[in-house]
């Protein structure tokens, strides 16, 4: 994280994918509360065998197999239906999912219930959703202290780009 977590720190993994990146949190800051959210069920099902089978405290760790939206409800997600833990599995279809990968139907929480609670770091590695969750009004300074996020597809989002970089 690009600032230092207090104790008890909120950290949540949005895009967690097998969870490498929660199981860097959980072991780097071992008093750390983490919620990571996955959408794909093939790569949820990674993510909770690396984490189950770690010795790290279960209660320390929340697991959700839930994409992070605009809205609460099910939705589409492209995946490929070969790959587990395809790093390219997204809503909007990206990297031309929408014609080589499957849509499935998934469980979508509303980011905003999420940032109820203020969140001490967020990783966001969503796929190209990044750029709705993040124009949200409720993402501000008081919600999310620290982020890290994977911008995708810059060429094509120059403009959202910069005024997500402007506004923080």
């Amino acid at each position: 994280p690009p600032c230092a977590l207090t104790n008890g720190a909120r950290i949540v993994d949005g895009g967690a994918n097998i969870g490498i990146s929660a199981l860097y949190f959980l072991t780097n800051f071992p008093t750390a509360q983490v919620e990571a959210y996955e959408a794909s069920p093939t790569a949820f099902d990674l993510l909770q065998g690396t984490l189950n089978s770690s010795a790290i405290c279960q209660g320390r760790y929340k697991l959700i197999n839930q994409a992070l939206h605009t809205s609460d409800g099910s939705i589409g997600f492209f995946v490929l239906p070969h790959c587990a833990s395809a790093l390219n599995a997204s809503i909007s279809g990206r990297d031309s999912l929408n014609r080589l990968g499957v849509k499935i139907e998934v469980e979508a929480v509303d980011f905003r219930k999420v940032l109820q609670q203020p969140v001490d770091f967020l990783k966001l590695d969503v796929e190209g959703h990044e750029y709705e969750l993040l124009t949200l009004p409720e993402v501000s300074p008081t919600s999310v202290k620290s982020m890290a996020v994977e911008f995708r597809d810059l060429e094509e989002n120059r403009q959202k780009f910069i005024g997500l970089i402007n506004r923080f």
